[in-house]
């Protein structure tokens, strides 16, 4: 299949104004200029100068976990109670790939997503990183593990409230501190399997990704400082507060949002639709996501349109829905560009795609149109 005529955002490099896209076999064969451009046939698309991008990409979300139009009682798999030092726990054995919320991510032009565990527990469990068209998690899968997920602040707190542990920030470092030493015994003795343990090596060997949820500036500090202490860098999820300490983040990736709602805790005191462009605009590269059920999965794109309205240079927001978040969660090489080789997910648009009505016209996952 061919696209050509089209105004081509290929997010690894720049702009292609008339530009042509082909696909074959579920991957991008080429691209290009529209003097290159291969003879089109009657099965091909004239996108008459109508912008495509690749697939957008939310890096952070609970679809699937936490379920559309349903009471938290009922649906939320994200949050496991029982205990507060959870690593083995794997999202992908709880996504539901029905859940209404993956037909309104490709109706919004989203392609893929890392959905995980919430933030209850201080270590909640494996986030996996799939796209959003299919019946069978397993086959949607782009990468899983993605993450582990560590959680600071008010949320690992909410637990004292039903007299679980921790009750304090300190409490939740200390469990997380305690996971972690725990795993390094186990690793140095190999006594009798211990499945808790045993899920935390691939961090401490630096194969696995951490996320870590932090909102004020002190607990993303706390995640950095716990993470040197075990030899890795956290992913900063939220940072809500990083604004105010963003020439001290130089080299850490951060997942900003979701920026427009409510300031509905104390740690969301400084919520702000600025936070992405402060970020870019101090050298880092931050990703926007949803994270959805917070807020519809469809308005990934509106939410960087709006971080370009506060400051954001708009390519940049379009790369932090595109190629930051590939990178990020580490699947540079299946998504998030508009180059040979990558899968075949990209949007055609009918407008801007920044601009505030702008919708996909056509979305296609591995070459096939879907949306």
């Amino acid at each position: 299949m061919l696209i050509y005529n089209a105004r081509l955002y290929t997010m690894h490099g720049g702009i292609i104004d008339g530009g042509w896209i082909r696909f074959e076999n579920g991957l991008i064969a080429g691209i290009g200029e529209p003097d290159t451009c291969p003879a089109p046939d009657g099965g091909d698309t004239d996108a008459a100068g109508a912008p495509v991008t690749p697939g957008l990409i939310d890096a952070h979300c609970h679809i699937g976990l936490m379920e559309d139009s349903q009471s938290f009682e009922d649906t939320d798999d994200a949050n496991e109670w029982s205990e507060p030092i959870t690593p083995h726990l794997r999202a992908l054995d709880a996504v539901n790939p029905l859940d209404r919320m993956f037909s309104e991510a490709l109706r919004g032009g989203v392609t893929a997503v890392c959905s995980g565990p919430g933030s209850l527990n201080p270590i909640g469990g494996r986030a996996v990183a799939l796209k959003t068209y299919g019946r069978r998690v397993d086959d949607m899968v782009l990468s899983e593990p993605a993450a582990l997920k560590i959680a600071f602040g008010e949320n690992p707190r909410l637990r004292g409230k039903k007299d679980k542990p921790p009750h304090t920030r300190m409490g939740a470092a200390a469990l997380i501190r305690e996971a972690f030493f725990t795993a390094i015994e186990y690793r140095d003795g190999r006594g009798a399997f211990d499945m808790v343990s045993e899920s935390l090596l691939p961090v401490l060997s630096g194969e696995l990704r951490v996320h870590a949820h932090a909102h004020r500036a002190c607990d993303i500090f706390t995640a950095l400082r716990i993470g040197a202490e075990f030899g890795f860098r956290p992913v900063i999820i939220h940072a809500t507060e990083s604004e105010t300490a963003a020439d001290l983040l130089g080299g850490v990736s951060v997942i900003t949002g979701p920026s427009f709602g409510t300031r509905s805790k104390p740690e969301l005191r400084s919520l702000s639709c600025k936070t992405p462009g402060a970020l870019s605009a101090a050298g880092l590269k931050p990703c926007i996501c949803t994270d959805a059920p917070e807020l519809p999965i469809d308005s990934l794109a509106l939410m960087a349109a709006i971080a370009v309205r506060d400051g954001m240079r708009p390519y940049e927001a379009l790369r932090a829905i595109t190629w930051y978040p590939a990178v990020t969660l580490g699947i540079e090489g299946r998504a998030g560009a508009l180059k040979p080789g990558l899968d075949a997910d990209a949007v055609l648009w009918n407008t801007d795609p920044l601009d505030a009505g702008a919708r996909p016209d056509a979305v296609f996952v591995s070459g096939v149109r879907r949306a």
